[in-house]
């Protein structure tokens, strides 16, 4: 039984926690009723800045760095790594690989330019649709 629900964290593999209870991205999937929009289909620009402030201060708040590293993490799979690397200028794709892994404490500066790398990115992809 979740006794706070406002307390709650993300887990580096997608999960949301409340300490003891877990919750998988399938099982709220699967327990949510009405019509599920993949995250591409939905996700603008302004909706990006939220999410990644957001993980940025529970990050913060947590003391959790991983909290902004998935938040990063899903934008850099939804843009595709290879073009997100290149557009941030890592010289190291092997090094931006592994900062995204959820068992690797990640280099603030590389989640730094993946972050303004994916911006830029859909940026582009936005004034292209407009």
């Amino acid at each position: 039984m979740v006794t706070d629900f406002k307390c709650f964290a993300l887990t580096a593999e997608g999960h949301l926690d409340w300490g003891e209870v877990q919750l998988t991205a399938t099982t709220v999937r699967d327990i949510t009723e009405g019509d599920f929009t993949h995250a591409p289909e939905q996700s603008d620009l302004q909706q990006m800045e939220e999410v990644i402030k957001q993980a940025a201060w529970d990050s913060i708040q947590e003391g959790r760095p991983d909290i902004l590293q998935a938040a990063i993490r899903a934008y850099v799979e939804q843009f595709g790594h290879k073009q997100v690397v290149e557009r941030a200028g890592i010289k190291s794709r092997t090094s931006a690989y592994r900062s995204l892994k959820p068992e690797v404490s990640p280099n603030f500066g590389t989640l730094v330019q993946l972050g303004h790398a994916v911006v830029e990115i859909a940026q582009e992809q936005q004034s292209q649709t407009i």
